[in-house]
């Protein structure tokens, strides 16, 4: 399972939703889908559902576990 991971413009935490994604392709799709759609998203990571991310993630914690971008 994946999650798609948000930074919107100007900020410097991640965020992501309730949504998992069951293969990385899933995954990329949904967060090329969101960039089309939200004009204040920048860009997007996948990485790993993995409970311990809840909330928001630091820049480094997004680079260190992403697994597509």
């Amino acid at each position: 399972m994946y999650k798609v991971w948000i930074l919107a413009v100007g900020e410097n935490s991640w965020c992501t939703n309730s949504v998992d994604h069951e293969t990385i392709e899933e995954a990329q799709s949904a967060g090329d889908d969101l960039l089309s759609r939200w004009m204040g998203a920048d860009k997007y990571a996948i990485l790993p559902k993995d409970d311990q991310f809840t909330g928001f993630l630091s820049h480094d914690v997004i680079e260190a576990n992403k697994v597509a971008s």
